[in-house]
């Protein structure tokens, strides 16, 4: 949890963004109904560059997204391809796997104008001032409790955003993350059958 954790902060962290008409710098974001979120960015990170894609040293587009293995069970994969290559039509790369133990991939943005948590990004010309990952390790075995991590992550690149775009820039809160272990209905717990534990690191 805490490496797939760290990986996510270091590429979104790296995420590098320019205005140009084609947006090819474009935060791209999709919603699927089976497998959840997925997130598309450039970033000038290298963390998870498998050696079978060393030509895309320097800037490269990333994917994060569940995906599923031929016995169509969940797993977290990343996709690679160079930021401004020319993608073949109608070939999509294959995603490799970044960890085979998470089920659930959830994506928020902070918007750098209202401050507000969002579940969709939209915007062509400008980079959330933060995103939140939530990610669900484990629940395909009954016996083992499930855990859900949630890491919010300072965007950099939100600062050239709003120096050209005429956001105003708000007080930013230091990113950290929270476990929430997920137990049985009638446990005692409040909500939807979970039970909040603060685990806030700085």
């Amino acid at each position: 949890e805490r490496i797939v954790m760290s990986t996510l902060a270091e590429l979104t962290q790296s995420i590098v963004f320019y205005r140009v008409r084609d947006g090819v710098y474009d935060i791209v974001a999709t919603q699927d109904p089976t497998l959840g979120d997925s997130i598309s960015f450039v970033t000038a990170s290298d963390a998870l560059l498998p050696p079978s894609a060393g030509n895309l040293g320097g800037l490269r587009r990333v994917t994060l997204s569940l995906a599923q293995d031929q016995y169509d069970r969940p797993y977290l994969g990343i996709r690679n391809r160079p930021a401004l290559g020319v993608e073949e039509t109608g070939v999509e790369q294959p995603f490799d796997v970044l960890s085979g133990e998470v089920t659930g991939f959830a994506v928020r943005y902070r918007h750098p104008r209202s401050n507000a948590w969002e579940e969709k990004w939209e915007e062509k010309n400008m980079v959330p001032a933060a995103i939140e990952y939530t990610i669900t390790f484990g629940g395909n075995d009954p016996r083992v409790t499930a855990v859900t991590a949630v890491r919010q992550i300072e965007l950099p690149a939100a600062a050239y955003t709003v120096n050209s775009g005429g956001a105003a820039p708000s007080e930013q809160q230091r990113s950290g993350r929270v476990l929430r272990r997920d137990v049985a209905p009638g446990s005692g717990s409040s909500g939807r059958g979970g039970s909040d534990i603060p685990g806030v690191i700085q």
